[in-house]
């Protein structure tokens, strides 16, 4: 096995554990209710320091989100702009966290952990094993020489 095939087969394993994370997650907060998740006592904790209209608005549209960029991160459509979806989520996670008890840290330190797996996409996108390199023409998963630099006669 080459080397850029075990590359290759590693980033898929990671976009599948990262994409059914927050597919798993959004999916559990839509069948647990989202009245409940919104009314929860941990939510209304995590987002205490936002105004409430806000705070109520994000919290329903935070399982969808979930869902649809851990879809997208699994089957590697998008591949980088969900992954820039998934860091901005688990920054504002990681901020509201931040503001709450010492139970916190624990979940502060997983979500530093996932960020720099979905910053990693944003860098290198979704490997040859994605649907973003099929309709590409596997565009994303080698850097692309920069283009000579002729001077100019005027």
């Amino acid at each position: 096995m080459s080397n850029s095939w075990k590359l290759n087969l590693v980033l898929l394993m990671n976009r599948l554990a990262l994409g059914l994370y927050f597919c798993m997650g959004g999916y559990a907060k839509i069948k647990g209710g989202l009245a409940e998740y919104v009314a929860s006592d941990a939510y209304k904790a995590e987002s205490s320091w936002l105004p409430e209209f806000i705070a109520t608005a994000y919290g329903y549209a935070l399982p969808f989100a979930q869902f649809a960029v851990g879809g997208l991160l699994v089957i590697g459509l998008f591949s980088r702009l969900a992954s820039l979806f998934i860091a901005m989520i688990l920054g504002s996670v990681m901020i509201a966290t931040s503001f709450t008890s010492a139970s916190a840290v624990e979940l502060y330190d997983r979500n530093v952990i996932l960020m720099t797996l979905s910053i990693m996409f944003i860098v290198t996108g979704p490997g040859a094993i994605s649907i973003d390199a099929l309709i590409g023409g596997r565009r994303g998963t080698k850097p692309t020489p920069a283009a000579p630099v002729t001077p100019s006669n005027t």
